[in-house]
């Protein structure tokens, strides 16, 4: 039996030319869309990416009346920093998708969260 498939956006950092573009990519169909699901698209969609490095968690804190999204990344991303600072361009590819995209679907998919304004937290690993 096929699996049924959503197509979401997502924003990747693209080395080559330094920017940061848009790109629509194809998930499993779920009852939810989750920070998780962005960025492990956003991760298997960059080619700077290496297998050690993993996605670990992402969550919610409300903060000041603002959704406040964190990230969890293992250690290994730490490498990005030595990579001409791929680590911050990679960060605002999580951040664009997160502010950006995730609001969006997440208004279709979880009436809940509607009118809440997001940030993002970052802390270097």
């Amino acid at each position: 039996m096929r699996k049924l498939k959503i197509k979401i956006s997502i924003f990747v950092f693209d080395p080559g030319t330094r920017t940061i573009y848009e790109r629509e990519i194809a998930i499993p169909r779920q009852v939810n869309l989750i920070e998780g699901d962005f960025i492990n698209g956003i991760i298997r969609n960059s080619n700077y990416i290496t297998d050690d490095m993993k996605f670990r968690s992402a969550y919610n804190l409300r903060i000041d009346n603002v959704n406040t999204t964190v990230v969890k990344l293992n250690a290994a991303f730490a490498n990005l920093k030595k990579i001409l600072n791929y680590l911050m361009d990679f960060s605002q590819a999580v951040t664009n998708t997160i502010l950006k995209k995730l609001s969006q679907y997440s208004k279709c998919y979880n009436s809940n969260r509607r009118g809440n304004k997001y940030s993002i937290k970052s802390k270097s690993v």
